[in-house]
């Protein structure tokens, strides 16, 4: 099964691009846990994006992700969820 990009994700992804980061979506496979790996300035950050104009409800992470971010998260990896382009951008601005 191919997940489906939040509808958001287009935009936070060329945003990004649009400062210089490299990005790659991995979306596709849904047993990642997260949508895209982002480079920028020496970091490489797992992203999960979400579409922070839905309901809360419809944000939350799935088991698989929350699975993902558990595993990053023990080993001392930040799992970034980023919900609009202005929290993408300050994210990277804040960690370089």
């Amino acid at each position: 099964m191919r997940a489906r990009p939040d509808a958001n994700h287009g935009a936070i992804r060329e945003a990004c691009r649009g400062i210089g980061a490299a990005w790659v979506d991995t979306h596709g496979d849904p047993t990642i846990g997260f949508d895209a790996v982002v480079g920028y300035r020496g970091l490489l950050l797992a992203v999960e994006i979400k579409d922070g104009q839905q309901p809360p409800s419809r944000q939350r992470l799935t088991p698989n992700e929350l699975a993902r971010q558990a595993d990053f998260e023990r080993v001392g990896v930040t799992y970034h969820i980023w919900r609009s382009v202005d929290e993408a951008i300050a994210c990277l601005e804040e960690l370089t």
